[in-house]
């Protein structure tokens, strides 16, 4: 967790990275994307939303779009966290 803001996290960091932030164990991303999309889809709507100061409004913790757009094959290595 140390390399946070160092650079893109790889798949792999990820896949960690989620697993803390929405506190469950989720499908590797690299072995079925579909099936860790919807978990953490429902994950993320069970948590508490925050408010956001440059949009000024009430957002989930996880971006799902962003994150299907970066990592949707499973091979990219950047990773958009709210």
């Amino acid at each position: 967790m140390d390399l946070i803001d160092e650079g893109p996290l790889g798949i792999d960091q990820m896949h960690k990275f989620l697993e803390k932030v929405l506190a469950c164990k989720l499908p590797n991303p690299q072995i079925d994307f579909g099936e860790f999309l919807q978990k953490t889809i429902q994950r993320n709507g069970e948590m508490p939303m925050y408010f956001d100061p440059i949009t000024k409004s009430f957002n989930r913790i996880i971006h799902v779009s962003k994150l299907q757009s970066i990592y949707g094959g499973g091979g990219s290595t950047a990773c958009t966290i709210a």
